[in-house]
């Protein structure tokens, strides 16, 4: 039997994992000329945010096979945009921190991401962009939620 997504929830998380994903292929396409894969990109970002990061952590954020990770790394620390160290509370981890010849690359990744969400949210007024941002976050507290009960659902709020 086949399984539709007809309810009003389906329908939403529908839109917001089309959205996810057309999102992430406009911004590919837009930093095409860096010669970086979006896993490339993800992982750079990520480092950015997140200096230090041990490689099997940033293979979590990105979900990414370890394995996988280990080329992305490689493949960031030759073009000198990362570089790794070996992590003093445990020496048999690396952790990854992004190097100051990645402040251009990361400028402009960043201001296409922005360039691209105004793009995005053309025609919304600030109340709506607020609201959406409300909503947005409303989802990923539920689902961190989700996450730390092991899955068990709360209570419905009325």
């Amino acid at each position: 039997m086949k399984m539709s997504m007809q309810s009003s929830s389906a329908s939403s998380l529908r839109a917001l994992l089309n959205v996810g994903l057309r999102f992430r292929q406009e911004c590919q396409r837009r930093v095409r000329h860096l010669g970086m894969t979006r896993s490339q990109i993800a992982a750079l970002a990520c480092l950015s945010m997140q200096p230090g990061l041990a490689q099997t952590d940033l293979a979590e954020e990105i979900e990414a096979h370890p394995v996988t990770v280990t080329y992305i790394v490689d493949r960031l620390q030759r073009n000198g945009w990362i570089k790794r160290q070996v992590n003093e509370d445990d020496r048999r981890q690396f952790q990854v921190f992004v190097t100051d010849k990645a402040d251009a690359v990361l400028a402009e990744l960043w201001q296409t991401a922005a360039s691209l969400g105004d793009s995005a949210l053309d025609g919304f007024t600030a109340s709506e962009r607020r609201q959406l941002d409300d909503f947005l976050s409303r989802i990923e507290r539920n689902i961190a939620g989700l996450q730390a009960s092991g899955g068990r659902r709360g209570p419905r709020a009325a």
